[in-house]
């Protein structure tokens, strides 16, 4: 919840800043926080949720998450510039970006997976707050791929960014709820 507060926030702060060496740095901070709730999503659904070791993925999932946490905050590779716009500041993405997005996508659709996976094996209870956070995941991870990974693919445009990112509401209220 922490990282997924943090991701939003500082989203907002980068498009918004009036010095686009601040917007770099608020970006790049938003990046960071999307790979360290990847990374910690991973880790409390699929290793300590389901109780599932699955030792070679951890240790994928960690690496590439460690890598591309220390590659978002410290390098161009992932976030290069940063141009103001009439809508706000425009990012201008390094060649890892595309590679970054795969990485989002694969372990969210882990995370999912996985969780449909052992969906069967529990019991009415565990059913029913699986199908509430499984809710609130679909639609955030949906408003994410569209706004945050296709649209800024196909566009080179975060303009739309903000409504991929403000979704965490949704997912974070169907978890509160199925807690």
């Amino acid at each position: 919840t922490f990282s997924v507060v943090l991701w939003v926030n500082f989203a907002f702060f980068g498009s918004v800043a009036e010095s686009t060496a601040m917007s770099i740095v608020f970006y790049r901070l938003n990046w960071f926080m999307v790979t360290l709730s990847l990374v910690s999503s991973f880790y409390f659904y699929i290793v300590n949720f389901l109780k599932s070791n699955y030792l070679i993925l951890r240790r994928l999932v960690l690496a590439f998450g460690i890598s591309f946490a220390f590659f978002s905050l410290f390098s161009p590779w992932i976030i290069k510039n940063v141009v103001r716009q009439p809508w706000g500041n425009e990012i201008i993405f390094g060649w890892l970006n595309n590679f970054f997005n795969l990485y989002a996508l694969v372990v969210t659709i882990l995370v999912v997976g996985f969780l449909l996976k052992k969906y069967s094996g529990f019991g009415r209870t565990e059913k029913l707050k699986t199908q509430y956070f499984l809710v609130g995941t679909f639609l955030f991870a949906l408003a994410n791929i569209i706004f945050n990974i296709i649209l800024p693919s196909f566009t080179s445009s975060v303009a739309y960014q903000h409504f991929g990112d403000h979704s965490a509401i949704i997912l974070l209220g169907f978890t509160a709820y199925a807690i």
